[in-house]
């Protein structure tokens, strides 16, 4: 992603910068053109942003922002910057999978398992 003088800005600083959310979604799909034309379906980076592709959606999660992909409708999800990350998990959840909502909470997916498991 590139703000408007042209640094690239990780996924995972998005809520934390004063990129516009808008932004996100380019990035999530140019990060889909890019990561589909090379055959990954499913990726995590060292920030610990996760792509995952399905004939259905495509979803970009990192640190407190979620964008996915749909034939037809692109949701953004972020958490509010009062709330941390756990509070967020059972509302995310409803949105996609443990793996996503670990790297959307900046947890682990046995973290987010034994959260709902509690």
């Amino acid at each position: 992603m590139t703000t408007e003088n042209n640094n690239l800005v990780p996924f995972n600083e998005i809520t934390n910068s004063s990129v516009d959310l808008n932004m996100a979604v380019q990035q999530a799909h140019q990060m889909r053109h890019v990561l589909n034309q090379m055959g990954i379906v499913e990726a995590k980076f060292d920030t610990g942003t996760r792509y995952e592709s399905t004939s259905e959606k495509t979803t970009v999660s990192g640190d407190g922002v979620l964008v996915q992909i749909g034939e037809h409708v692109t949701t953004v999800a972020y958490r509010h910057s009062d709330s941390n990350p756990k509070e967020a998990i059972e509302e995310i959840r409803q949105l996609t999978t443990q793996k996503n909502a670990g790297a959307f909470s900046n947890l682990s997916q046995p973290a987010i398992s034994d959260f709902e498991n509690e």
